[in-house]
């Protein structure tokens, strides 16, 4: 832009000083001529500078980060180890809370679950961020196990996720209670994971556990861990938010 209000300055001073009427005619003509050109180049310019404007600020628009919510929803294959923690699902009745589920939270009588502590987190388009308010994904049942179980965590909709997410790691952690007389102290289970938390990631999105018999353990996602969040568009088949699948095979 600077070169075309050089020209049309350099346009006027170049002007040949002759004499007689040719000359005053033509210097007259390029007088004109420059002066018409010079605003012609300054109507250019307002209008190039106010396209600049439009464009600088729809690309302001289409940055803005904008923010989603999310959801975790848990599932399991059959089996009598695995209790999926969602509202009104059932508990054994010798377990009277979880770790992030408290019993205020559970019917004691019908042992279900009536508002489940669910592990949450608010991504923002463009932003980094991690798991804010822990939650709990499902109580396993290692009691009624002769030697124990293992447990395998998945995540069903790793596509889907990955389409709003760059990269993410959720930290999962196991606590353990022998819930013994119908009260459950909940403590970090002793040689499940070797350093715990363990992570969930946008690369594998599965996990799996060796869990002792003769014992209650709750697969918690813990605070913290990372995540990328490029969209919060939940469009066709994206999403914010994990679907958790569970397997249980004693051995």
């Amino acid at each position: 832009m600077s070169e075309i209000i050089s020209v049309g300055r350099n346009s006027l001073q170049e002007i040949p000083r002759t004499t007689g009427g040719f000359g005053v005619n033509h210097r007259r003509s390029q007088a004109r001529g420059g002066r018409g050109s010079s605003s012609m180049r300054r109507r250019f310019l307002v209008v190039g500078i106010a396209g600049l404007v439009v464009f600088a600020a729809t690309m302001s628009v289409s940055f803005l980060g904008s923010t989603g919510t999310t959801n975790a929803t848990v599932a399991a294959a059959s089996s009598n180890f695995i209790y999926p923690v969602a509202n009104t699902n059932p508990l054994p009745s010798a377990v009277n809370s979880l770790k992030n589920t408290p019993a205020s939270a559970i019917n004691q009588t019908a042992h279900t679950i009536t508002t489940a502590s669910s592990p949450s987190w608010s991504p923002t388009a463009l932003s980094a961020g991690s798991v804010t308010s822990a939650g709990d994904i499902a109580l396993i049942d290692a009691t009624i196990a002769s030697n124990g179980i293992v447990v395998s965590l998945y995540i069903t909709n790793l596509a889907g996720l990955q389409q709003d997410y760059n990269s993410f790691a959720l930290p999962v952690d196991i606590y353990s209670s022998p819930c013994t007389s119908g009260s459950c102290t909940w403590s970090q289970a002793s040689g499940v994971i070797a350093s715990p938390p363990t992570y969930l990631t946008s690369s594998s999105g599965f996990i799996n556990f060796n869990l002792p018999a003769n014992s209650y353990y709750d697969i918690t996602l813990d605070t913290g861990g990372s995540y990328y969040c490029t969209s919060t568009s939940t469009a066709g088949t994206a999403s914010l938010t994990p679907s958790f699948y569970l397997t249980a095979q004693p051995y």
